[in-house]
């Protein structure tokens, strides 16, 4: 019986030790006894669960978020199968036309920068280089800018004085509207 229990115990050392370096976390490293759950089980669950957890990761199944700071503003996006959400891009700040646009172009310059580094570190063939270079090619930024009104030129004033007199003299049709149209219509 005990050396029954020896190889038990070493075979549950070999599989945990193997989870370990898998990055799993064992349990329960106790000999079977009976009437408690079976440690070789429930570690093969646990290992089971774990590789079924990190190919969906891998596969890229579940909606990820992403919060990266890049040329001093915070860019967040959301991605899934490998492939950037472009509406997500910067989804925080769209109620604020200038920066929202002043974060989409960060983040057009992130993708272009993400995609021309990952190329070069891992010669282009990772998912994160593909899901990076697609972005780059294909995300549009919002391009806003507001500026201040500028003041009106003379000549701009003068037209717009014309044009309401004209309305004014062909509503009225008074002598009066006519030569106050006439004068302000009058080419100089």
């Amino acid at each position: 019986m005990d050396s029954q229990k020896k190889r038990l115990r070493d075979l549950i050392t070999a599989v945990g030790l193997m989870a370990i370096s898998w990055g799993c976390i064992a349990q329960d490293y106790t000999v079977y006894e009976p009437g408690r759950p079976d440690p070789v089980s429930a570690l093969g669950i646990g290992i089971g669960s774990y590789v079924g957890n990190r190919m969906v990761q891998d596969m890229g199944y579940e909606l990820q978020t992403k919060y990266i700071n890049f040329q001093g503003e915070e860019v967040t996006f959301q991605y899934q199968r490998w492939k950037i959400i472009e509406k997500t891009v910067c989804g925080n700040k769209q109620g604020h036309t200038q920066t929202y646009s002043k974060c989409t172009k960060a983040a057009k310059a992130l993708f272009e920068t993400a995609c021309d580094e990952l190329r070069k570190s891992n010669s282009g063939a990772s998912r994160n280089t593909n899901m990076y270079c697609s972005a780059a090619l294909s995300y549009k930024p919002v391009i806003a800018e507001i500026k201040p009104a500028r003041e009106k030129t003379e000549l701009e004033i003068r037209k717009e004085k014309c044009n309401r007199l004209i309305m004014e003299a062909s509503i009225t049709n008074t002598a009066q509207k006519r030569a106050e149209r006439d004068k302000a219509c009058k080419k100089k």
